[in-house]
């Protein structure tokens, strides 16, 4: 079964592996969209 059937997000390390660990692409751009929706699916599933 896919992730995204069981509405799970990998972490961004993960998801976007091209991005390096210090890449301007992770406070910029498609990372940084990723790292802000990750946050939200994480921060939902706490409560």
């Amino acid at each position: 079964m896919a992730l995204q059937d069981q509405n799970i997000m990998p972490p961004p390390w993960l998801a976007h592996r091209e991005i390096e660990r210090y890449s301007i692409g992770w406070r910029m751009g498609y990372g940084e969209d990723y790292i802000d929706r990750f946050d939200d699916w994480s921060t939902a599933w706490q409560k």
